[in-house]
């Protein structure tokens, strides 16, 4: 058992690594997380800018990407 897993509990889930095609990671995901957000008074996601930053950011949180091998 690590010091950090002692202190904080189980093992990290997140971020998982990547895998091309998770066919998890959906537009149906997106918006509903999104909606969540606005739901929980967050501001709505508005225009094609917003949608595309927060699909980034919410793949970056998912997915770990490893740049060394050339993997995105």
């Amino acid at each position: 058992m690590s010091v950090a897993e002692g202190l904080f509990g189980p093992p990290r889930a997140y971020p998982l690594t990547f895998t091309s095609g998770d066919e998890r990671f959906s537009e149906q995901l997106v918006k509903n997380l999104a909606a969540l957000l606005v739901a929980h008074g967050y501001p709505p996601v508005v225009n094609a800018f917003d949608w595309s930053d927060f699909e980034t950011a919410l793949a970056g949180f998912l997915y770990r990407h490893n740049t060394e091998q050339g993997e995105a």
